[in-house]
């Protein structure tokens, strides 16, 4: 059992690598909690709430150690798109979101991690993982030929439907292309970013995002790593005395929730 914890830093999105330095004081461990950011929603369809991610750290025994520098990156809650427009990813490596013709899509949520070191994290610095938490993918919709379909996007750290990409950025919807009036969802950035995922309707196609997975660094001394089921657009762990509210939230409709990363040493 923990004690109580006697230091505690507490990161928020500023859309900019933030660092952290594991204090020479630090007793014996270091625990980290990371909400994942929130996809955007245009639709009526629900978008993807951001994962929860947890570990604690023995510092006599783990990869980390007193002196440590490491980086921060708390994603960015996925922008929304109306009728054609598009947005640029999400910081945090979400994707964005595509709209063309009557709709709009939802990107997808950034993820929220910590990192090795203290160079720019890049889209595949798979080496430097620490933690991460998924964040959820964007929400798509169609009007083709008024045939009417909307997707829900999945949630960040979802074991089964979850990641699907080769980095850690999310499926960027404004690579879609379809009859000409869809709308295309993001993916959620994570340790995998989140694929596009799709349903066909007479001659159109709906794409919504699926969301990021998740990441623990194997020498934790323990870990947690939690998703909602898809079409809830709540965050795990918002019980949590440290969740501040709004943090991962799927958008009933408009922009997603930021995400959050906590350090705290015993």
């Amino acid at each position: 059992t923990l004690s109580p914890s006697s230091g505690m830093q507490i990161f928020s999105y500023t859309g900019v690598n933030q660092s952290y330095t594991i204090p020479s004081t630090c007793a014996s461990f270091l625990k980290i909690q990371s909400w994942g950011a929130g996809s955007g929603n245009w639709a009526t369809a629900t978008s993807g709430a951001g994962g929860y991610s947890e570990a604690i750290f023995d510092l006599n025994s783990s990869s980390l150690s007193p002196g440590q520098i490491l980086s921060v990156m708390v994603g960015q809650g996925g922008v929304i798109k109306g009728p054609n427009l598009a947005t640029p990813n999400n910081y945090g490596f979400g994707g964005g979101a595509k709209s063309l013709g009557s709709t709009g899509s939802g990107g997808g949520g950034g993820l929220s991690g910590v990192f090795l070191g203290s160079a720019p994290i890049l889209v595949s610095d798979v080496s430097r993982v620490i933690l991460i938490a998924g964040g959820g993918g964007g929400t798509g919709e169609d009007d083709c030929f008024s045939i009417n379909f909307r997707l829900h996007g999945g949630s960040g750290n979802d074991n089964v439907n979850g990641g699907g990409m080769t980095s850690f950025q999310g499926y960027d919807g404004n690579s879609g292309s379809g009859c000409g009036s869809g709308g295309y969802g993001g993916g959620g950035g994570g340790y995998l970013g989140g694929s596009s995922q799709n349903r066909s309707g007479g001659t159109g196609a709906v794409f919504g995002g699926n969301g990021g997975s998740s990441f623990v660094e194997a020498s934790a001394t323990s870990n947690s790593i939690l998703f909602t089921p898809e079409f809830s657009g709540v965050p795990p762990n918002i019980t949590d005395v440290n969740y501040v509210t709004g943090v991962g939230t799927g958008s009933g409709f408009g922009n997603g929730g930021n995400g959050l990363v906590i350090i705290s040493y015993y």
